[in-house]
């Protein structure tokens, strides 16, 4: 009986790039994890978003949201379905988005093992890893991180397709990623569109190449060209009907609510220049090598035009590999993407967050295109060395992240601030007692309305509404204030940096409450940046905390 032949071991190069590929992904989670576990304060915009769950159903978050926040429903209920497990402390609140962010780490290292060579996957892996934004959207409250995740769900399954357009079970596992990720990301619908158009096109070429003439049999090629126009068609049609569907049921109410966003200058710039059509190649090229491509490192104007460069190369390399459908489904994205903000349907670049779903593609075209650089421009024997030397870069990068957020976990200092004086009021509060907020959620004439104050507002909202002993009264009439007995009601006011605090209205009511409740004790809180909470007390707090011993 002769012997079976030994399987060749793996060479030392490719176990040396296994454990770099294992220790760079253990770098970018270690971040992640960290980030998360430092509970840095809600800042603005997850504060605009925190409110819905803190007031919300699952059927609530089908009406448009407060401060005209977008986000899809599949995100919605999730991260609500964790703030009902873990709370609504920091914590729960980004739980959903941290497992998101956590999968997409890993999977990115399956999605580059599988596409590129052992040094090209080894350096996307570590510009993902070392990248700012894919690692903050993983423990924000936004919907960006989910995003990221859809799309690279997405684009897996595409590329599994397109290597296979005739296999039944890859085009229905497709299908439904479309189908399901509309409803949880709304990007997915560029990704998606953009795979179907891809592999129509690949379709047809084959089928082009592929016809039988006269032949009374088709050959076994045309089956599958027209098994894989079938599955095509009907991937298509799913995916529009579930498009729609979310569109008219859920996405269109949101979005009307929320039209004035685009006029906003910080989402203006984010639309290409239609009425200056003479801007429009500047206007591309600024917003190629800005933010949308900071992988690892970048920024606006310009500052990005290095991973911008490497992209480039990386396409085109993949492009004369012979790659080139691989290529088209990476960028495809980019043109239906572009044609929605022409239509000015989604922003286009204008922050690296709105395009976070480009992420997976540009950072495997980056990581391509480092590693050809290296193999065009290094010497063969300096190659090893070079590839080393931009490893030890990409984790220098996130360890120099990780540091800093542990030196500075928090946005701004006055997000801190505002956490730490709410906290330390409700601490010194007896159970049961009042808050009475003087700053409104509507017009009244006697205090300022602070829904127009922007996201330091809604932050100071959320930790009131955390940290209050029992609901919070928002700027109810003075005369129709009754404290409650042996209670002392203290009444905060937000001191914004956006408009001029209202002091002669603050003062009115205040003197109002002491018609009746007697003189407060006085105090103001430095929040820093303009801010400042001041807070009025009525009654006797000694007796309050001792009724509560």
């Amino acid at each position: 009986m002769s012997s079976i032949p030994a399987l060749p071991a793996r060479s030392a190069s490719a176990r040396r790039t296994t454990r770099l590929i294992c220790r760079l992904t253990l770098l970018g989670l270690v971040w992640r994890l960290a980030r998360y576990a430092l509970g840095f304060p809600l800042w603005g915009d997850e504060a605009f978003l925190s409110l819905s769950f803190l007031t919300r159903d699952y059927a609530g978050l089908f009406h448009p949201l407060e401060y005209g926040q977008i986000a899809p429903l599949g995100y919605l209920w999730a991260t609500l379905a964790c703030t009902r497990l873990f709370g609504t402390s920091e914590w729960g609140l980004r739980s959903f988005s941290l497992v998101a962010g956590v999968l997409a780490m890993l999977l990115f290292v399956v999605f580059a093992r599988r596409h590129l060579g052992r040094n090209a996957a080894l350096l996307a892996v570590g510009v993902f890893a070392a990248a700012y934004a894919p690692m903050r959207y993983a423990v924000e409250l936004k919907p960006y991180g989910f995003d990221l995740l859809i799309a690279l769900l997405l684009l897996m399954c595409g590329a599994a397709v397109l290597e296979r357009p005739a296999d039944l079970a890859r085009c229905v596992l497709l299908t439904l990623a479309a189908v399901l990720g509309v409803w949880c990301s709304y990007p997915a619908a560029f990704i998606a569109g953009g795979i179907g158009i891809v592999l129509a096109v690949s379709v047809m070429i084959a089928r082009a190449g592929s016809l039988p003439g006269r032949m009374r049999q088709p050959s076994p090629d045309v089956a599958n060209c027209r098994l894989s126009l079938i599955a095509t068609i009907m991937f298509f049609s799913a995916l529009a009907a579930s498009f729609a569907a979310m569109y008219f049921l859920f996405a269109r109410p949101h979005y009307e609510s929320a039209k004035w966003a685009v006029e906003i200058p910080m989402w203006s710039v984010a639309f290409p220049p239609l009425d200056r059509p003479w801007n429009l190649p500047l206007w591309l090229l600024d917003t190629h090598a800005g933010e949308m491509l900071a992988y690892p490192l970048g920024g606006k104007h310009g500052l990005s035009a290095g991973p911008l460069l490497l992209a480039i190369v990386g396409a085109a390399a993949l492009w004369r590999a012979n790659r080139r459908g691989f290529v088209l489904l990476l960028l495809s994205p980019l043109a239906l993407a572009l044609m929605a903000a022409v239509m000015r349907r989604y922003p286009y670049g204008g922050g690296i967050r709105v395009m976070l779903f480009m992420a997976p593609a540009f950072c495997l075209l980056i990581g391509r295109g480092l590693a050809a650089a290296i193999s065009g421009w290094i010497p063969r024997r300096s190659r090893p060395r070079a590839v080393r030397i931009a490893v030890v870069v990409l984790a220098g990068i996130a360890l120099i992240g990780l540091i800093r957020d542990v030196v500075k976990p928090y946005k701004g200092r006055a997000d801190l601030e505002n956490r730490r004086v709410l906290r330390e009021l409700a601490r010194q509060s007896a159970a049961g007692e009042q808050w009475l907020i003087f700053n409104a959620l509507e017009d009244v004439p006697h205090a300022p309305d602070m829904r127009r104050w922007g996201g330091s507002a809604a932050r100071f909202r959320y930790y009131v509404l955390r940290y209050a002993p029992k609901s919070p009264q928002w700027s109810p009439p003075p005369e129709s204030v009754v404290p409650a007995p042996r209670r002392r009601l203290l009444v905060l006011a937000y001191v914004d940096n956006k408009e001029p605090f209202p002091l002669e209205k603050w003062e009115t009511y205040c003197r109002g409450l002491s018609q009746t409740l007697g003189p407060p004790r006085r105090a103001a809180h430095l929040l820093g940046d303009g801010e400042a909470i001041e807070t009025a007390a009525f009654g006797d707090l000694t007796r309050s905390a001792d009724d509560e011993s």
